[in-house]
């Protein structure tokens, strides 16, 4: 719990998570590919590990920002979710969605479990319910993915 209220953005930090994996195993051409095809055809990014980092928390950040746009109780709730926590239905709600997780998607559970995560899930799920989840380097899938993320 402490650990909880220590993070400034709970939600741009599962998404990063998320997007940090999506990202592995994806060549230099293939990030290009990603960039070009996300940001319909912009500018010409050098494709080193800085832009990878780059791209990365920019994509975390735009999804981030579009949940709260969306769907303004995210944007409450990340900041003081773990307050909320403590009403039995919440807590109840995010064990079924890391539950849910963890059977779809146990490589991401995993992510989200590491850093204690798991039970805030449940703020982001509904936008993940589009996602497939990944093979280690897929360019296409990442693109489809975080694509989808992007549109939420």
């Amino acid at each position: 719990m402490k650990e909880l209220l220590k993070r400034n953005d709970i939600v741009l930090d599962m998404i990063n998570i998320y997007v940090n994996e999506r990202l592995k195993g994806l060549s230099d051409r293939d990030i290009k590919n990603l960039i070009q095809t996300l940001s319909k055809g912009g500018s010409h990014f050098s494709t080193n590990q800085a832009t990878t980092l780059a791209l990365s928390l920019s994509i975390s950040r735009l999804i981030a920002w579009s949940f709260k746009i969306h769907n303004p109780l995210i944007g409450k709730t990340s900041t003081i979710s773990t307050l909320a926590l403590s009403a039995y239905g919440i807590v109840q709600e995010a064990a079924d969605a890391a539950n849910r997780l963890k059977n779809s998607a146990n490589f991401y559970y995993q992510l989200l479990y590491r850093q204690r995560l798991e039970m805030m899930y449940f703020l982001i799920e509904p936008a993940f319910k589009y996602i497939r989840y990944p093979r280690f380097g897929d360019v296409e899938g990442a693109i489809y993915d975080l694509g989808k993320l992007l549109e939420n």
